[in-house]
């Protein structure tokens, strides 16, 4: 695996860390 492997996990974190906070945005 190369460096497009960095470049995928680090965008799929994003992802969800963009999930987390909306959902505690839409349960708060």
């Amino acid at each position: 695996m190369g460096s497009g492997f960095w470049v995928t996990t680090d965008l799929w974190a994003i992802v969800q860390f963009f999930m987390l906070n909306l959902g505690a945005f839409l349960m708060g």
